[in-house]
């Protein structure tokens, strides 16, 4: 399977993992670098090494980064997602094929099931290519 096609296929979930380890490193870098004397001793033994080694700091900005990019990518394909369902679901034949160059993009975009889901419509449409 190529990259490209994985990334296709995967894309929500990457997002969503990315998005929750960099909540992560933010959580664990906060402690180490606001509140590591209110600290609890269980949380200590893991923000201590980050603190006395100086990668609170890189760690911080890089969860930052982290987090941006999962919900970049999570809301996109989210977003994607529900305008492909709406144009997909038109009552009109006419607003269908208004709109088929933009399905059509979503569909290429998203998963296979939603590119066999666009080649159903057209079928049921009775729309030759």
């Amino acid at each position: 399977m190529k990259l490209s096609a994985f990334y296709r296929e995967w894309a929500m979930e990457l997002g969503f993992l990315v998005m929750v380890i960099g909540i992560m490193f933010l959580f664990f870098t906060s402690l180490s670098l606001f509140f590591l004397s209110q600290t609890p001793q269980l949380l200590l033994d893991v923000v201590r090494p980050l603190h006395e080694t100086y990668w609170d700091m890189w760690l911080f900005f890089i969860g930052i980064m982290m987090l941006i990019i999962g919900v970049l990518m999570f809301f996109d394909k989210v977003l994607k997602l529900l305008e492909f369902k709406q144009l997909l679901h038109s009552d009109s034949r006419a607003t269908f094929l208004k709109n088929r160059d933009r399905i059509e993009y979503l569909a290429w975009k998203l998963t296979k099931r939603q590119e066999d889901e666009y080649e159903e419509k057209l079928d049921s449409w009775r729309i030759k290519d």
